[in-house]
């Protein structure tokens, strides 16, 4: 039930997950991730509107969405609240997007208790796309990755956002679908 609270009961294609650090948690103080500082984004609410861009770039993309009249639906999970206001008030300019985010605030594991289920229910809720995009550092990332072929079996692929961006010189390049599509099936990771 913790997973349908979460998540909402339309089905999603793509889930995105952006891991910024425990500063996030902690009101400005522990760790930054790498996607902040390796990517010289100048702020969560930035790295969360360009990834959100980029995902939806990448959705039409999926046979998911074309085989639902190109409406993409994309479930997101973040350790910051900056981030899940960026995400709830990021707009497709006009296209069929609907952004999926949980109502509940970000808690650290560390807490325990209620925050241990909400924490398996995100982990379950990202992974129960086909296709997921996550930051690479930390383990919530690797749960999900870990966990999308057991929760979705033969059809789970994923990226890392921190890959997609090494590999290109420039954030558009990394986010054009076309290139990504390829990447994906010289990997062997992506079927069509």
């Amino acid at each position: 039930q913790e997973v349908l609270i979460r998540r909402g009961a339309e089905p999603t294609q793509l889930g995105l997950q952006l891991r910024f650090g425990d500063f996030a948690f902690n009101g400005g103080s522990g760790d930054r991730r790498h996607i902040l500082t390796e990517f010289n984004f100048s702020s969560v609410q930035e790295a969360t509107v360009k990834s959100m861009a980029c995902v939806s770039e990448f959705c039409k993309h999926l046979p998911q969405v074309s085989h639902n009249a190109g409406l993409c639906r994309i479930y997101f999970e973040s350790d910051s609240t900056e981030a899940q206001a960026a995400a709830r008030s990021w707009s497709a300019h006009g296209k069929l997007l609907f952004v999926q985010v949980p109502q509940e605030a970000p808690k650290h594991s560390a807490r325990g208790g209620s925050a241990h289920l909400g924490s398996l229910a995100a982990v379950l809720g990202i992974a129960a796309n086909p296709l997921v995009v996550t930051t690479r550092h930390g383990d919530f990332g690797s749960i999900i990755r870990e966990m999308g072929p057991i929760v979705m079996g033969h059809g789970f692929r994923s990226l890392t956002l921190e890959d997609m961006l090494r590999t290109s010189p420039s954030f558009e390049d990394a986010c054009d679908p076309l290139k990504l599509v390829h990447e994906l099936d010289e990997n062997g990771e992506y079927a069509r």
